[in-house]
């Protein structure tokens, strides 16, 4: 506790809103290839440069998008002229505009669309991360609707309009992902014109008219980077990320997160020194428009290095938002005692905890096999009532995200919360990823969906192999508290391990498309774990002789294939480091 104590001494709220006003008030909206977002790229650069860090300006390409106009009118069963704002990333609609039926779908998940036919219709939807913008239009598209209004959550009657982008591909598109893109027109209405629209649905048949237009074209954007050495083991690094391209003023999202990266970069580099491992602080471009191109860039061109060295990704993002009261923290399973218990020891208060699972806050790393932290604080569950579900705030991608909506109280939590966190995973002895909780849930998991219909696919193998890697799990734990007192050279093979069992479970845990790719934004499936094993619920609904059935039986038992190989590679990975360990 005494560096810490000595880190969090140096760390000032204060020089942090330096740099949050200067971006907010000098530079303002930073839309990724644009001139205010190349001048903060260069401010972030010169700041961590003159606080001794190594520094670099990546430059590379991203698909972006440039909203241009949006129209909407009422014409049945009367006439009124509603403001709109075109999202990113639309399908434009033809000069002449286009009218349909307006449906209400509320938050506009799958489950929203169930008995439901909006076939040539224009769905109504509320903005939410349950699911995410780009979700909402990507299921619209695959329904059948020609188009897609989002109404701005917030305080009732709010005359803002919600800016955003709707691009399913998450970073830049492949020939495999670029018809993925959104197909229909989507524009975006205040929480006021949103009311009066669902309300004027609950009385009548409600048809509209609307009319948007938006560019899209590839363009180059700059990345800072900066890096503090270790003096140990230089070559392991933990990444800690948040975004630096912003809607609106952008205060809380997120030059708040850009302001407390900077001041963790000036108080670690004092202590450079006293670190045994890297640092690397990344503010990632190409986030709000091209959905996290720039850490997908990062992830594709730094392949071998990350999935070397990193040691966990730790994502900072609209710190401090005024309103919020208690703490939260996101985290991969193996981190999640590390997270929970760190957060707790700093803030002497119950923090509370979700597994980070599902596609958001440049989670581009899972794939990898990269463990992630995401910790803020959050609102209660009454005033996200009154904001209907607002969890940034009512003022979320605005002209109304000013510095004043960045608490102070709060926002210092979160920056000492951080500090403990880079801090521990830079200097323990033995890295704090914990796997019983790991192979506990992976045990349930499979449980439940060979309750489902697990013979089908022969899960029972699959569910011994689960309960094989617990108890090696727990034997891992029990050598993690002897290699305290190990060689380092067998201390750096427990840890190797470590790092190892990430790498070989998260992608199979909690991504769809593996190692190599990158699922969609907030992709429905990736809400639990397994996810590409969870279509067994629809399967074992189906009658054996459909077609349909066949070829998701096919499908699945690949998936369960690869489940079942990870399984054997954990288990393999562990015996040979208690083999090797024990040996030694």
């Amino acid at each position: 506790m005494g560096l810490l104590k000595d880190l969090l001494g140096f760390l000032s709220v204060e020089k942090a809103f330096e740099h949050i006003r200067w971006l907010t008030e000098e530079v303002g909206e930073r839309i990724s290839g644009t001139e205010g977002d190349r001048k903060a790229a260069v401010y972030l650069k010169e700041v961590m440069e003159s606080y001794g860090l190594e520094t670099e300006l990546q430059e590379f390409e991203v698909y972006n998008s440039h909203p241009l106009h949006a129209e909407l009118r009422v014409i049945f069963p009367e006439e009124r002229t509603i403001e709109a704002q075109a999202q990113a990333h639309i399908a434009s609609t033809p000069p002449e505009g286009m009218e349909g039926e307006l449906v209400y779908l509320g938050a506009g998940g799958e489950a929203d669309y169930e008995g439901r036919d909006v076939e040539g219709k224009i769905v109504l939807a509320e903005l939410s991360y349950s699911p995410p913008r780009p979700e909402k239009a990507r299921l619209a598209a695959r329904h059948g609707a020609k188009a897609l209004i989002i109404m701005n959550w917030g305080r009732e009657g709010d005359p803002y309009l919600p800016k955003g982008a709707v691009k399913a591909v998450w970073g830049n598109p492949t020939p495999e992902t670029f018809g993925e893109l959104p197909g229909i027109p989507v524009i975006g209405v205040s929480r006021a014109a949103g009311e009066y629209l669902r309300a004027l649905l609950s009385r009548d048949e409600v048809r509209v008219w609307l009319r948007a237009e938006c560019l899209q074209r590839w363009d180059r954007v700059l990345q800072p980077l900066g890096r503090i050495r270790g003096t140990r083991e230089p070559e392991k690094f933990v990444l800690v990320g948040g975004h630096l391209d912003a809607w609106g003023k952008g205060a809380t999202c997120n030059a708040a997160g850009n302001g407390l990266m900077l001041e963790l970069a000036r108080v670690f580099s004092r202590f450079k020194d006293r670190l045994q491992r890297s640092i690397v602080f990344a503010f990632w471009n190409g986030h709000e428009i091209a959905e996290a191109a720039g850490s997908t860039w990062y992830v594709d061109n730094f392949w071998d290095d990350v999935t070397e060295n990193a040691l966990a990704y730790i994502n900072i993002d609209s710190p401090g938002l005024k309103g919020t009261s208690r703490y939260r923290v996101q985290a991969a399973l193996e981190l999640k005692s590390f997270a929970v218990e760190i957060a707790q020891e700093v803030l002497r208060e119950e923090v509370g905890f979700a597994p980070m699972k599902g596609k958001f806050a440049d989670q581009s790393f899972y794939g990898v096999g990269v463990p992630s932290i995401f910790g803020r604080t959050v609102y209660d569950p009454g005033e996200l009532e009154r904001t209907h579900g607002a969890t940034l705030g009512w003022w979320y991608h605005s002209d109304a995200d000013t510095l004043e909506k960045v608490d102070k109280g709060m926002f210092a939590k979160t920056m000492a919360v951080n500090a403990a966190y880079i801090l521990n995973l830079s200097n323990a002895e033995v890295l704090p990823m914990e796997f019983v909780t790991v192979a506990r849930e992976i045990g349930n998991v499979l449980e439940e969906l060979e309750r489902e219909g697990g013979e089908l696919l022969g899960l029972a193998p699959l569910i011994l192999q689960a309960r094989r890697f617990h108890e090696m799990a727990e034997g891992l734990e029990s050598l993690k508290e002897k290699a305290q007192r190990l060689p380092r050279n067998l201390v750096e093979l427990v840890n190797r391990c470590l790092m190892e069992l990430s790498r070989i479970l998260l992608p199979v845990m909690c991504t769809v498309c593996g190692r190599y790719g990158q699922d969609s934004y907030g992709l429905s499936q990736l809400e639990q774990l397994f996810p590409s094993l969870q279509p067994l619920r629809r399967l074992a609904r189906l009658d054996r002789g459909e077609e349909e059935f066949k070829l998701l039986h096919t499908k699945l038992l690949r998936e369960r294939n690869r489940v079942a190989d990870a399984l054997r590679a954990a288990i393999l990975t562990v015996e040979k480091t208690m083999r090797l360990v024990g040996g030694g």
